[in-house]
This record gives C-alpha cells, sequence and structure tokens, in this order.
C-alpha cells in the first residue's frame, strides 16, 4: 500500500523537509514520469552515492525506496507518496513513477551526475484493491417449500448461492452430495449442474443468489463447493438483502450489493481458520463416481417425458451396470436410482398439473407411469393429497395461464 509520508516512517531512508523552504533550495534538474501499470511492470531502481533532493512540482508522484535490513538477508522495498520535499541518504536505491497520469518532479541534480542503476524491481499494485468484486446479481430468490420439494436440477454460468433458513435441504453440485440444515450455505461455482431436494419431514425455506465476478476471485474459489456456516452477522446481512429487494428504497440495489460484499468476506474470514476435507484433491476413483452420478442425473433429467425410460436405461446411458448405479446413488445420494427417478417424475407431474394444460391421465402418460392408480398413490404419499385435488385447488386459472404466454412486442 501507498504510505503516508511521515518523518517516522522515512526517517531510515533520509529526512523530509520543510515545503517553506524549496524555494530556498536548489533544484538543478527536472524529471517527468509517466504513470505505470504496477501490476505488470517493472521499475529500474537508482542508487546513488551523495545526498539527493526530490521534491514534488505537480501531478501524484510515487517514491520507491529500498535499504538493506539489518536483521533479515533481503532488502525492503518501500511506496510513500511525495507530497512533501525529501532529502535521500547516501547509498539509497530509489525509483520513482506515478499514481495517475504523468507527474513532474524536481531533482537536486541530474541523475546521469549522482547516480548508477541498481537493477529491476516488481513492486506490485501499491493501492489496496478488493480480491473479490462482483459485478452482477442477476436473482435473489427467498422461497418456502414442502418436505416434498425436488428440483430436478440446471446448469448455468453464474455462481449460485444456498442458504438455507430452516429445515434441511440437499444441494447436489458435480455429482457431490452437499446436505444443508438452517444456518449453512453452499456457492456452486459456474457450469456445474446441480439439484435440490429436501430431506426430513419438515418444510425447508432458503434463499438463491446467482452473481457474476468482475474479475477471477482466488478468495471466492476458496468457499466454493463446501459447506460453510454463517454467523450471526453473516445471517443479518443476507436477511438485510431481502428487504432491500422488498423496500425497493432509494439506492437500495448499491446497498443490497454492499450487504452481499461484506458476508461474502465475513465467509472467507471465517473458512481461512476452517479446514474442509473436500478442498483437498480427490482420489481419481471418488472423482469418477461423481462424474457418473451427475451425468445419469442429467440423462434423468432430460428423458424425464419417455415413456419407458427406467433404471437399466440410465445405467446402460452412462456405461456402467445397473447394480453399481443402484450402489452409486445410494453412497452419493441417499437414494436409489428408482426412488430418486420417482421422485423427479413426481416433482414434474406436479408443475403439469399446476400448469393446467394436461389432464391427471395425461400427465400420468407423459410421465411413464404404469397406471393411472400407481400415478395416483405415489403422488398422494408424496404430497399429501390425490393428483386429481391437487389439480383442482393449484391449477393456474386458464386466463392467467394464456396470459403468461402473450408476446409483448
Amino acid at each position: 500500500m501507498v504510505e503516508h509520508l511521515s518523518s517516522s516512517a522515512f526517517a531510515a531512508f533520509g529526512e523530509i523537509l520543510d515545503e517553506r523552504d524549496v524555494p530556498k533550495l536548489f533544484f538543478g534538474a527536472k524529471l517527468q514520469v509517466p504513470a505505470a501499470d504496477l501490476t505488470r511492470q517493472k521499475l529500474r531502481l537508482q542508487h546513488i552515492s551523495v545526498p539527493l533532493l526530490i521534491a514534488r512540482q505537480n501531478g501524484m508522484p510515487l517514491l520507491y525506496v529500498m535499504r538493506k535490513s539489518k536483521a533479515q538477508s533481503g532488502a525492503q522495498l518501500r511506496c510513500f507518496y511525495l507530497d512533501k520535499p525529501v532529502r535521500l541518504n547516501p547509498g539509497a536505491k530509489f525509483a520513482l513513477t506515478s499514481l495517475t497520469g504523468p507527474a513532474e518532479i524536481l531533482l537536486g541534480q541530474s541523475l546521469t551526475q549522482v547516480s548508477q542503476e541498481a537493477g529491476l524491481v516488481s513492486p506490485g499494485d501499491p493501492c489496496v484493491a478488493s480480491d473479490f468484486d462482483p459485478d452482477r446479481l442477476y436473482t435473489l430468490f427467498f422461497q418456502e417449500k414442502d418436505p416434498a420439494f425436488f428440483f430436478a436440477g440446471e446448469q448455468h454460468e453464474p455462481y449460485e448461492l444456498l442458504y438455507v433458513t430452516s429445515g434441511y435441504l440437499h444441494q447436489v453440485a458435480g455429482g457431490v452430495d452437499f446436505p444443508l440444515q438452517e444456518g449453512q450455505l453452499m456457492i456452486c461455482q459456474p457450469n456445474i449442474w446441480h439439484m435440490q431436494y429436501a430431506s426430513g419431514n419438515q418444510p425447508v425455506s432458503f434463499m438463491t443468489i446467482s452473481f457474476s465476478l468482475r474479475n477471477p476471485s482466488h478468495l471466492l474459489d476458496e468457499l466454493t463447493q463446501r459447506v460453510l456456516e454463517t454467523d450471526r452477522r453473516t445471517r443479518q446481512c443476507l436477511a438485510s438483502m431481502i428487504s432491500e429487494q422488498d423496500s425497493q428504497s432509494f439506492a437500495w440495489a448499491d446497498v443490497c450489493m454492499n450487504y452481499f460484499r461484506e458476508a461474502i468476506l465475513r465467509l472467507a474470514r471465517q473458512a481461512y481458520f476452517q479446514e474442509d476435507p473436500l478442498l483437498n484433491h480427490l482420489p481419481p476413483e471418488t472423482a469418477r463416481e461423481n462424474q457418473l452420478v451427475e451425468s445419469a442425473q442429467r440423462y434423468i433429467n432430460t428423458h424425464l417425458w419417455h415413456h419407458q425410460l427406467r433404471v437399466p436405461d440410465i445405467a446402460a446411458a452412462v456405461s456402467i451396470s445397473s447394480s453399481y448405479l443402484s450402489s452409486l446413488f445410494r453412497r452419493h445420494l441417499g437414494m436409489s436410482p428408482g426412488k430418486y427417478l420417482n421422485r423427479a417424475r413426481l416433482s414434474e407431474s406436479r408443475r403439469l398439473l399446476k400448469e393446467g394444460s394436461y389432464s391427471v391421465s395425461e400427465v400420468a402418460d407423459l410421465l411413464g407411469f404404469s397406471t393411472l392408480q400407481h400415478f395416483s398413490r405415489c403422488f398422494s404419499q408424496e404430497f399429501g393429497l390425490p393428483p386429481s385435488r391437487y389439480a383442482r385447488e393449484y391449477a393456474m386459472p386458464k386466463d392467467e395461464l394464456d396470459s403468461s404466454a402473450d408476446v409483448i412486442d
């Protein structure tokens, strides 16, 4: 970081002069220095053998100085904002550049007379910059679901944060099951296939936030694909995001983004001191198993409407045996592939019945249930009421359905 030019901080390199004395001092040379991209470029150090006066005439000049450390074998590079005149001690190594735009600097003597080149250094960015720089929040949803909630899955470009506010929810991402309970969250990396389902006998409520970054973030990479605990302040930040969205008060979007940034940074600081076994490299066999589970989930999701889809078909699609597929699903998801397929079909049937485009018997046939009675029994066991009653009570009104399909030019 750029340091304030104080007497105590600069004492090891020289002395700070009174600005009122500048007109009395002799400056025999003028130097114009351009701004440099210090994150990429190197600076050329100069080594002086006599004292050297340096003062700013205009602009925002930076003075880099280096001296041998007595306590260490290395050398220490410091960066000062040159807003006062200074006298550098003999033996100092220094470089001049500008923070923004060109700067003009006065020198007591020409550098060619009093200095010689002393090598190149890579100073790095002298300014404070955030490693986590969110660009956009695409979605900010709060949802309450019943114990039978089952989301078949999706894949998209933005990151996605899933935070459980009550109940129990499984997030399966990249073939790995992440069980979440109240107060826990998980951040899914871009382009990772993920799905969710509730577990237990109680409703579940959760937040989902999808977002993008302006630049890659090492800090965020350390938080993804793992279960994270939240402290009280982090939970307050996440809750305040929903409140801001609901209120839409002045500058609500900026306030919401600041709450989000604070929540992520608090998670990063907390996670820094925790060790998560999922952060270690997975054994090749485990990674392959995760890939197979994900591939099977994708196949199920895209073939739900195939009337005769069965577990052997799913196993054949991912080139493994039915018994191995069953073993993988039980180990990674805690359920058999048959149960997973049935829950996916029932979840899709509820969506179709609510949409109101198909009758109960048509839905049963479309999703491959053997008989209408079988479909009705499975639906009642999963959701607590028969499909015919669900359709009567929850189907979208026809006029609302028609209006939702209108296209506005």
